[in-house]
């Protein structure tokens, strides 16, 4: 009797990856060719540890040693036989399959190396099989097998197999059923009186081709996606993780009515287990296993951000399990404009794999720049060492809904800086029934500044500020705040009327459900304006006989691109400030579809944006397989440190210190992941160059560090904390003076 693994035979193991298979194959995710491939390679994955080094080492417990035993997975490609295939090209794609469903070795160079010959030999000759078994894969089969190492129906087979035998080996299921959605919504629209509108029914019809759809903000982008998805594997993508955890939690109780939740809607983000213990009443080991099966990508309806998804384009081992999964899978994509341009080069550049293999896209928007629509339909190489063909994603007509009829923004543009006394004239105005003041900054340092400027004018109780310097607990209980401030209707349903201002920055843009009266905002460029346009009289609900979003087009021009400085593209800011400028009046719907016209491919050629895209998608062209490891992948750039500012420690000391002990004893993982989240609410993210002026500084004491574990720190330091956030640039100096910024 040989052992896959302790406690299973090699039989039971291969039969518990066949009953995965079969639910794959029942669930009308892969063909019937598909299966034929994949039933073959998880009958063989696993024969080659029939081996008695391989037998030995599972009864001791022992690690493998890649001097004196053969990788298994070496060992069960020898065991297929090409005559058994009616199609060569098959012979060589489940051989593919095998080989590669475990990476422990460079399998050409392990192949390659004569060395090997005889441990291959003799490996084979201790298997106790009536199988004819060839001692050697001729340089001919390895060399056609390698041609066909990233056709669709190559990586599907692999990606499946190791699905298969992932889920089966951590002894859960590979998929559950997808049959609940279009019911769910149904039952959704009957008991709400709910008709869908057109851009809703639009989806529904269309559920079995490509959309990208263009909507104004308050038409239901969630179900209209949700309508196309259906019966299907989803996976909506959001840029924000805030607005991840809010479309779960209304899905999960106002669409899905909580019934059955664990096995049918998951978020992916990389706090999504944190979000799970605090947020739901099931067992603590019940959530553990959820958020394994989440990440397993077992569950049907999956809201996540894009960097869970698109890190397969760079072909790292094993990638092929995310791209198969995705295959047979329905993507949406929510705010496609709102992302950097390297990040819509790798989601561009997956969306065409993804589709050339059999998925199906729908991009959701409130706005979409040509530019961006171009790179979206138009056909593109996926990579420069072979003689593919250019990929195009094949979509229907963009179409684009909007109530014309509804006015919502009444616009004035300035050519002046954003200031501080043109909110104060505007708030202090005897005939406002409700003054619920907006203002969005391009940078934290603007928004700081209008703010202390507006402390002299204004009541501190109906003063506020949010931006991302604030401690995880501090910005969680801003952003509730701003939500319950910012809603269109009271309990009784009328209009909300209050007076107050709030501060912030891009954060407000796309994350937050939030209905001001008032905006003030910096231009940044149009799809971003357009964004901050919609937390303004969102509903249409309020007049607009008077000017309701102030439109500052002049900003500090460091913050513009030139070469590797600034962060806003010059050219999209220029081109944008050319289609506002002179605008005054009711803006309509139409009219700012037509304004956003301007950012066609032509006016961007050879702007930073452009060049950066263009950068990105090189980058994936030329990158080989199975060449980057996946901890060397990351799609956010990440370039700042976790920080807890000096009062707040001092402040939050014992709390703190507990958590940390927790961390470093025999706790349960339950308990350990909850006390890394306890200390991550104290903390801020700061750019490393503000940790390193910091420690470098002579008058300063070294940093406290606390060591959450062997890869993970956060230090404490003297930086200025207060009702504005983390001050980076004041840091507390003490002396034999006292103490002073």
């Amino acid at each position: 009797m040989n052992l896959a693994k302790p406690n299973k035979t090699i039989q039971q193991h291969t039969d518990d990856l066949l009953i995965q298979a079969n639910l794959l194959k029942e669930y009308k995710y892969i063909s019937k060719e598909q299966y034929e491939l994949l039933k073959t390679a998880c009958e063989i994955h696993d024969l080659g540890k029939a081996n008695d080094k391989f037998q030995a080492r599972i009864l001791t417990s022992q690690k493998f040693n890649h001097k004196e035993e053969v990788p298994h997975n070496i060992l069960s490609g020898h065991m297929l036989m090409a005559e058994d295939f009616q199609q060569l090209e098959h012979y060589y794609i489940v051989l593919f399959a095998v080989l590669y469903h475990h990476h422990y070795v460079d399998v050409f160079a392990y192949l390659q190396d004569r060395n090997n010959v005889v441990k291959i030999r003799n490996a084979l000759n201790s298997i106790n099989t009536t199988n004819k078994i060839t001692s050697r894969l001729s340089q001919k089969t390895i060399s056609e097998m390698k041609k066909i190492m990233q056709i669709p129906l190559a990586i599907q087979t692999k990606g499946l197999l190791q699905k298969c035998d992932h889920t089966a080996s951590a002894e859960i299921i590979c998929e559950y059923p997808p049959n609940f959605l279009e019911e769910k919504l149904q039952k959704f629209s009957q008991s709400n009186h709910i008709i869908w509108n057109d851009m809703q029914k639009y989806c529904l019809e269309n559920k079995s081709n490509n959309l990208i759809i263009v909507g104004q903000t308050g038409l239901g982008k969630t179900e209209a996606g949700l309508l196309w998805a259906g019966n299907s594997k989803c996976f909506f993508v959001l840029p924000l993780r805030t607005a991840i955890n809010a479309m779960y939690s209304r899905i999960e109780n106002t669409i899905l009515d909580n019934e059955l939740i664990l096995k049918r809607l998951a978020i992916l983000h990389s706090s999504s287990l944190s979000y799970y213990l605090k947020s739901k009443d099931e067992e603590s080991e019940q959530l553990l296993a959820y958020e394994k099966e989440g990440k397993k990508w077992s569950i049907p309806l999956n809201i996540t951000t894009m960097d869970q998804i698109f890190d397969f384009v760079f072909k790292y081992p094993s990638y092929e399990l995310k791209l198969a999964t995705l295959s047979y899978s329905k993507i949406i994509i929510d705010e496609i404009q709102m992302y950097s341009p390297d990040l819509l080069a790798y989601i561009i550049f997956g969306l065409k794999r993804i589709v050339q293999l059999g998925g199906k896209v729908a991009i959701i928007t409130a706005t979409l720049p040509p530019f961006i629509q171009d790179l979206l339909t138009s056909s593109a190489k996926l990579s420069l060492f072979d003689e593919a063909q250019p990929v195009a994603i094949d979509f229907l007509p963009t179409k684009t809904f909007i109530n014309n009829s509804l006015e919502r923004h009444h616009v004035c543009v300035k050519d002046v800086e954003l200031n501080a006394e043109d909110i104060v004239n505007l708030y202090k105005q005897d005939n406002l029934a409700s003054c619920k003041i907006l203002v969005v900054c391009n940078t934290i340092k603007k928004a700081r500044q209008i703010y202390e400027q507006l402390q002299a004018e204004i009541p501190e109780e109906k003063l506020f500020i949010l931006h991302s310097s604030f401690i995880q607990k501090d910005r969680k209980q801003l952003e509730e705040e701003i939500k319950q401030f910012g809603q269109t209707y009271n309990k009784e349903g009328t209009v909300d009327y209050q007076h107050g201002i709030w501060i912030s920055t891009s954060l407000v843009e796309a994350s937050l459900d939030i209905d001001f009266d008032y905006l003030y905002t910096e231009l940044q460029e149009l799809s971003s304006l357009f964004q901050r346009f919609g937390r303004c009289n969102r509903k249409g609900a309020k007049e607009v006989s008077s000017t309701n979003c102030f439109v500052y087009t002049k900003i500090d021009d460091s913050l513009l691109t030139h070469g590797s400085k600034g962060f806003i593209d010059k050219d999209l800011f220029e081109l944008s400030k050319k289609a506002i400028t002179g605008i005054e009046g009711v803006l309509s719907e139409i009219k700012k579809l037509e304004l956003i016209d301007i950012l066609t491919t032509e006016n961007l050629v050879g702007s930073a944006y452009q060049k950066q895209y263009d950068e990105a998608w090189l980058k994936l062209q030329t990158t080989e397989l199975y060449k980057i490891s996946p901890k060397e992948i990351k799609l956010r750039e990440i370039f700042t440190q976790d920080i807890i500012p000096q009062q707040i420690y001092e402040e939050f000391e014992s709390e703190i210190e507990n958590s940390l002990q927790i961390l470093q004893g025999d706790s349960s993982d339950t308990d350990k992941i909850l006390a890394q989240d306890n200390i991550m609410q104290y903390t801020v993210s700061v750019p490393y160059y503000v940790l390193l002026n910091y420690s470098t500084h002579p008058k300063v004491a070294s940093p406290k560090v606390l060591k959450l574990d062997n890869y993970n720190e956060i230090y404490v330091i003297g930086l200025e904390y207060n009702k504005a956030g983390l001050i980076p640039d004041a840091f507390i100096i003490e002396s034999d003076e006292g103490v002073f910024l």
